[in-house]
């Protein structure tokens, strides 16, 4: 045997765990945001098949690898590009902000799947769920099937009094005095205005507001039981400390974002 023959059968022997783990890595961050469907060829002999296997592990265990696993075929990304996953959470809100732009219309199960991207329209029966058990839609029998309906708006209109009388503020909580209604409400706006989203951590609203935590909490679940306010659950994965000490625990779900209504 030639010593370049020998040379080259070294190195395909010396493969390894470290080996494997480089070459993922390099597609990985090639592949970038798009991910990719394989790590290795399915024809890799089986020395290197096992090298990628423990590299794969050891990627997911130290959390350099993320693993999509929501559709038919997994797909692998660096953690840095990790996508967005939608959760039935993230639809409810979808659902939600669609329903109340809609009123006064009942729109069905088919319909509402319309108002979702299709990968996510398998999470709006879930979604549907939880947006009942909340009380942010009604759901009603409608030519033998179930349409829903906004409740915050569906509230304001059974609640409304008739012509020539004064109607009453929804946004003042009789519960709490007007200075601490106003902090929290104008905290949001700003919250708002700065994020760009309508759902904000309700540890932000507590420090814009330097409202106490109880008496915010109060202030929250009193607007929410008069459909005036929105709690969503966020990524507890991800929120620090701050954030989960000033959750609103309903039920055994803790809830680090509220959005306001009208």
């Amino acid at each position: 045997m030639s010593a370049e023959a020998k040379q080259k059968k070294t190195r395909k022997a010396s493969f390894g765990i470290a080996e494997a783990r480089a070459a993922i890595l390099d597609k990985l961050t090639k592949a970038a945001g798009k991910g990719v469907l394989s790590l290795f060829s399915a024809k890799a002999p089986e020395t290197k098949r096992v090298a990628f296997e423990q590299a794969v592990s050891q990627l997911d265990a130290d959390g350099i690898l993320f693993v999509d696993r929501h559709k038919a075929k997994p797909r692998f990304y660096l953690a840095e590009y990790k996508p967005v996953i939608p959760d039935a959470e993230s639809v409810a809100t979808k659902l939600c902000e669609f329903l109340a732009l809609k009123y006064p219309l009942l729109l069905s199960e088919p319909e509402l799947k319309r108002a979702v991207p299709t990968a996510e329209r398998v999470l709006v029966g879930k979604a549907l769920d939880l947006l009942k058990a909340r009380r942010d839609i009604v759901e009603l029998g409608w030519k033998k099937t179930a349409a829903y309906i906004d409740a915050g708006n569906l509230r304001n209109a059974i609640s409304t009094p008739s012509s020539g009388t004064v109607p009453a503020q929804p946004d003042v909580d009789s519960s709490s005095s007007p200075s601490l209604n106003s902090r929290i409400i104008d905290a949001y706006q700003q919250l708002v205005r700065e994020t760009g989203f309508p759902a904000v951590p309700i540890s932000s609203l507590r420090q814009e507001s330097k409202a106490p935590l109880a008496d915010l909490h109060e202030w929250i679940l009193s607007r929410r039981d008069r459909g005036h306010a929105v709690l969503s659950l966020g990524d507890w994965s991800l929120a620090d400390e701050q954030r989960r000490a000033a959750a609103i625990e309903i039920e055994g779900e803790r809830y680090l974002l509220v959005r306001l209504r009208a």
